[in-house]
């Protein structure tokens, strides 16, 4: 008996949802419900589930595949993802939510979830669709977000940064929160630090080409007021960032955004990480609360 890999990534999406707490809804689909009336009239279906995380619509729509070389974008003449999915995760854009194609590549003990926009899928058909059927691996690894690697990502990364930044002994660490911010044209972040975070991380999940970069201020501010220096702009520095960017920096540092002059939405994923009190004392890291 074949295993339906697609019914199964919805069901492990289901039930990661119902642990996070936050109002959500699978969206039924019409081909669910033709299977009990012979006319189903219903609108197109938007995509798989409907959530609400902190104020902000959230719209997923779940693909899977076995294959292990690309992405099929057809299964013989249906699209994959289809046309009106990615009008309708590009309107919840425009009137201030979040949509995310969540593609998994299901290699036995192996498997890999990307997060695309619908940005990112609309420029997959457009730009593979002409001269093949399916987008390489590849593409989603330099241009999309894997989803399920970015925690072990910070378990590698976080305890030289606690060493060479603060020296720091090993101790628990914790996410205390984490967003997602999106600048469609003319979108921007103002001037802020992250208080009471030991490490911000801001990882780029989707960076148009000129959509603008991270400015950080000098922490030589109070001391550079009076530097002669005329026109000339030396208090805040430029970083340019681009798709699959992941900077870390400590919480205290002032920082803000430029300008979105672009027609395409900016995506950032942002993240406060604190080191806990170390009452007993610990021998290795350890990461307490929400880790996935």
């Amino acid at each position: 008996m074949v295993k339906n890999t697609g019914k199964n990534f919805e069901n492990e999406i289901r039930r990661s949802l119902k642990k996070g707490g936050q109002f959500w809804f699978r969206i039924q689909d019409t081909n669910d419900v033709s299977r009990f009336v012979k006319q189903a009239v219903a609108e197109k279906q938007p995509g798989d589930f409907m959530a609400v995380y902190r104020g902000r619509p959230v719209l997923i729509e779940c693909k899977t595949t076995r294959n292990l070389t690309a992405f099929p974008l057809h299964y013989g003449t249906a699209r994959s993802v289809q046309a009106h999915q990615i009008k309708a995760g590009k309107i919840m854009e425009r009137h201030g939510g979040l949509a995310f194609i969540l593609i998994r590549r299901d290699e036995p003990r192996n498997k890999t979830v990307y997060a695309a926009t619908p940005s990112q899928v609309e420029y997959m058909y457009r730009h593979f669709g002409k001269s093949r059927k399916s987008v390489p691996w590849k593409w989603l690894d330099e241009n999309c977000t894997m989803v399920d690697k970015f925690n072990e990502y910070l378990k590698f990364v976080v305890p030289f940064l606690m060493h060479t930044w603060f020296h720091a002994p090993p101790c628990n660490m914790s996410v205390n929160e984490s967003w997602i911010n999106v600048h469609r044209k003319g979108g921007f972040t103002e001037a802020h630090h992250h208080q009471n975070a030991t490490i911000a991380i801001a990882a780029y999940l989707d960076v148009p080409e000129g959509s603008g970069n991270l400015l950080i201020e000098n922490p030589l501010r109070p001391y550079k007021c009076s530097e002669p220096l005329g026109d000339i702009d030396l208090l805040w520095g430029p970083i340019e960032v681009e798709t699959n960017d992941v900077l870390f920096f400590p919480g205290w540092l002032t920082h803000k955004t430029e300008k979105n002059e672009t027609n395409n939405p900016r995506y950032i994923l942002s993240t406060n990480l604190s080191h806990l009190p170390n009452y007993e004392g610990v021998d290795e890291w350890n990461y307490v609360g929400r880790n996935k």
